[in-house]
Formats: C-alpha cells, structure tokens, sequence
C-alpha cells in the first residue's frame, strides 16, 4: 500500500477567486448590517407586532393595504 501527499490547502479555482472576492468586498456592509439589526432588533420586533394589530380590522378579518 502506497500513500501519496494530499494537499493541505487545494488551489482555488477561478470561479472561488471570484466569489471570495466579491464576499470579502461586500464584509464591511454585512457587518454594518448584523450591528445595526442587532442594536434595533427591538425596536423591530416591536414594528413588527404594531403592523400586524394595525392591519387587523376585527378578529376574523384582516386588512392589507
């Protein structure tokens, strides 16, 4: 039985460049993004639960505007 040396890290092809690329551009929004909803998450449940008790018109029906 032989054994052969793997590759501890696989070369990238060109379609992973791209993507990595792209999502490392994008890191500083999508951190930005998850602070912000994590500082208003409150405030947004809140929204969430006023919006739905408005649209309400009784308790069978519902109103969407």
């Amino acid at each position: 039985m032989s054994w052969g040396q793997g590759e501890l890290f696989p070369t990238a092809n060109e379609a992973e460049i791209q993507r990595t690329k792209f999502l490392l551009g994008k890191y500083k929004e999508m951190t930005m993004l998850m602070h912000d909803f994590e500082k208003f998450e409150e405030e947004l449940r809140q929204v969430a639960i006023d919006g739905e008790a408005a649209r309400r018109i009784d308790q069978e029906d519902l109103h969407a505007d």
